[in-house]
């Protein structure tokens, strides 16, 4: 391969195509994972040849792409449950199969494998793709969701609303982007009010963020006292909680949570020790787990289109850091009318065009001058009027 020489600068350099890789050819499910299974990953036996059935399953799950959900409808559950304990074994339990598993076999799959992890440490596509692939409009499973906005995007940001099976929110903007990414153009985006305001209206409009029951936000400083007003429309919503957020953290603003019925808290309402033994015990998907509980502390639990015992997906992009500086602030929702009263309160809003956190409304309306009605004279009283 020739060099060629830049005139101006005197540099050499060279030119030459290349092909994508494989894993990016096989579409966005594979970018991480591989859909090929391993030839001859169980030991051969001792004695006669291998069974026909173990034959014709190694043969199907040999490449996962071409596996639908439709394609085991009639597929009976012994026969899969083999089919997934031989991917265990050849360490293929990727996360396309567990969603496939999940979809065809919505009861028997759930008490095999209800809980499974995704951590993406540098990603190699786009915010949106990620998205997509968690998504689920058949409720199929659920998701817990980690997203640091060092890859993200303002409208990645926005299209959060679209993942319907979205069941916790795990928000963070790294106060250093060089220490999380190689490179060094990146700069981190970070949530505001216009942002929340536009997840208000889908949940409005479109019935956006319905089984959000979590949602923790981290260094977030330009989310204002606000955010109370908006979430209080999130039909699903128990806990939020916020850490090193200057504007949510003061005085005033834990008062303004209180008009929109969230109870300020030191700490989560429950440590629960069955989930000690996670890998990582400050996931979202243990806050999660958490509000199944809050029955128990006097908070009422909102309806939600997913049940407790569904597979929960837990997903993170980016690469997740502990703050030290200070602890979290932690506010649960105590009254299950609240999304009634904030609508109430934003028509209001609307109606006379303020937008603000803090500002009181006016009830007072501008009125036109009216003509005040006399009764009607007759014509002797008219004529005592001149005399």
């Amino acid at each position: 391969m020739a060099g060629r020489r830049q005139r101006i600068t005197g540099q050499t350099y060279a030119e030459r195509l290349l092909a994508p890789p494989v894993s990016f050819s096989n579409g966005p499910s594979w970018v991480h994972e591989s859909p090929y299974l391993y030839k001859d990953f169980e030991e051969k036996r001792p004695v006669g040849a291998s069974r026909l059935k173990e034959l014709a399953m190694k043969r199907v799950l040999s490449d996962q792409r071409s596996l639908t959900p439709e394609l085991f409808a009639n597929v009976p559950w012994d026969i899969a449950h083999e089919m997934w304990q031989c991917l265990g074994r050849s360490g293929k339990q990727t996360m396309y199969m567990w969603k496939l598993f999940a979809t065809a076999y919505q009861v028997e799959f759930r008490k095999v494998s209800q809980y499974r992890s995704m951590k993406i440490g540098f990603p190699m596509m786009p915010v949106q793709d990620y998205l997509g692939l968690v998504n689920d409009d058949s409720l199929n499973w659920g998701v817990t969701l980690f997203l640091s906005t060092i890859y993200a995007r303002t409208p990645d940001l926005v299209g959060i609303s679209r993942i319907k099976n979205l069941v916790a929110l795990d928000i963070f903007t790294p106060l250093h982007p060089s220490f999380d990414t190689p490179d060094e153009a990146l700069t981190a985006v970070a949530l505001n009010d216009r942002i929340i305001r536009t997840w208000c209206e889908l949940v409005r409009n479109s019935g956006a963020f319905r089984s959000l029951r979590a949602l923790r936000l981290i260094h977030q400083d330009d989310v204002s006292e606000t955010l109370f007003e908006y979430l209080a429309v999130f039909p699903s919503l128990r806990m939020l909680i916020v850490h090193d957020c200057k504007s949510l953290g003061t005085g005033s603003s834990k008062a303004f949570a209180e008009r929109y019925g969230w109870e300020v808290r030191s700490g989560p309402p429950h440590q629960l020790d069955d989930y000690q033994g996670m890998e990582d015990t400050d996931s979202i998907y243990r806050l999660y787990q958490e509000t199944n509980a809050l029955r128990d502390c006097g908070v009422t639990v909102g309806a939600c289109d997913l049940a407790v015992d569904t597979p929960i997906l837990d997903f993170e992009i980016g690469i997740k850091r502990k703050s030290n500086k200070s602890q979290p602030i932690v506010f649960l929702r105590r009254q299950a009318d609240q999304p009634r009263i904030a609508e109430t309160v934003m028509r209001k809003r609307k109606l006379t065009g303020s937008d603000g956190g803090s500002a009181s409304y006016n009830s007072t309306k501008s009125r036109k001058p009216v003509m005040k009605e006399r009764g009607k004279q007759d014509i002797t009283g008219m004529l005592a009027e001149f005399l």
